[in-house]
């Protein structure tokens, strides 16, 4: 039998469960004095044949046989084991093999060791279709848990009301077997109210917050689920070391979603930097165009000043050579440019050719007026 942990104060003192371990050894007798008067029948009733070819002793050995094949059996070094008689507790069994008369005893067996289990179920064992489906064989139903709508300033991701799928872990030892199963029967029913107790507490939870709240608040829904467990199972000859839930398993596409949220931001991110860096490329570009542009008309500005500079002061010299007024020195530029570059002209009407041979004459004039000076 396994050894059994020393107590904390704060542990459950339950009165331990009466043995009747004389019973168990009155019916293993018992049930040897049956197997010798079986044998001794057989062997006396071997020649009487109500069919024929057949003996009457014969399927008595055989009933002999089956019944001491199938009360034997064993126990491992991690389990608790023990035998009843009809919900009367006999004797514990210490690892190895036992002798139990079949139709006569019963056991009952439960882990030994510090041991864990999962509410619903292991991972594998979760059925995660609806509830109105039938129970596929080997699986548990899921448990969901159902949170309350959003108020106006819940505006996260995951302030939503919304239906998710919850789990968590129980790390237990039994102490006391004999205790264990006079208060819950059996190893499964206390799996079924433990987990009822968990559930009604993530609904406790649930009722009042979202499904961000769910999760923000996770250690404090992890420690009111450790607490209540303990309370429930105290009086059980059992003791819970760790209970825990995991975090809710939401749908496949909204984890997904928030799965890539944070890429998302930094490729939202990143083409702000790219678009500041590409802002700021086109304005340094504008900027030394604008620069270039206004160079080139600066510098050709300055350029015709110095031309027009040029031009007024050889007409200023022509005007004083030629000592004449400065309009007879502009008509005879004209002139002369309009002779130089034109090897024919249309002029409309008398008032053009007239205004276009005053301005040839005027020019003429004012040419042959320098050279009698000259002169």
């Amino acid at each position: 039998m396994p050894m059994l942990p020393a107590l904390d104060p704060s542990d459950p003192h339950v009165k331990s469960v009466r043995l009747y371990p004389k019973t168990y050894w009155f019916l293993c007798g018992a049930t040897i004095a049956v197997y010798v008067f079986l044998i001794l029948a057989a062997w006396a009733l071997w020649s009487v044949q109500p069919v024929a070819g057949l003996g009457i002793g014969f399927p008595i050995l055989v009933f002999v046989g089956i019944h001491i094949f199938k009360s034997w059996g064993s126990v491992d070094t991690d389990e608790w084991a023990a035998f009843y008689f009809y919900g009367r507790a006999l004797r514990t069994l210490e690892p190895g093999p036992y002798f139990k008369p079949w139709l006569v005893m019963q056991i009952k067996r439960a882990p030994a060791s510090l041991d864990q289990f999962q509410a619903p179920g292991e991972p594998e064992e979760v059925f995660h279709g609806d509830d109105k489906l039938p129970l596929p064989e080997g699986k548990v139903r899921a448990i969901r848990i159902t949170t309350r709508e959003p108020t106006a300033s819940e505006t996260g991701h995951l302030d939503v009301q919304m239906t998710a799928e919850w789990s968590f872990y129980v790390q237990f030892q039994i102490l006391d077997f004999f205790m264990f199963m006079a208060r819950v029967g059996s190893f499964e029913n206390a799996k079924k109210l433990i987990r009822d107790t968990g559930e009604a507490v993530l609904n406790e939870f649930a009722s009042r917050r979202t499904m961000n709240g769910m999760i923000k608040d996770l250690p404090k829904i992890n420690r009111r689920l450790d607490n209540r467990i303990r309370a429930l199972v105290n009086t059980w000859g059992m003791q819970v070391f760790e209970a825990k839930a995991f975090a809710p398993n939401v749908s496949h596409k909204l984890a997904t979603a928030m799965r890539d949220v944070p890429i998302a931001r930094l490729e939202a991110e990143q083409a702000e930097t790219r678009g500041k860096g590409e802002r700021r490329r086109l304005e340094e570009v504008g900027e030394g165009t604008a620069a270039a542009q206004k160079a080139m008309l600066l510098a050709t500005a300055a350029g015709r000043e110095a031309l027009l500079e040029a031009e007024a002061k050889g007409l200023a010299a022509k005007k004083k050579a030629l000592d004449v007024d400065g309009e007879d020195i502009l008509a005879a530029d004209v002139a002369t440019e309009m002779a130089k570059n034109a090897t024919w002209g249309v002029v409309g009407g008398s008032d053009g050719a007239r205004d276009m041979m005053g301005a040839v004459l005027a020019g003429k004039e004012a040419l042959s007026k320098a050279g009698s000076k000259a002169t």
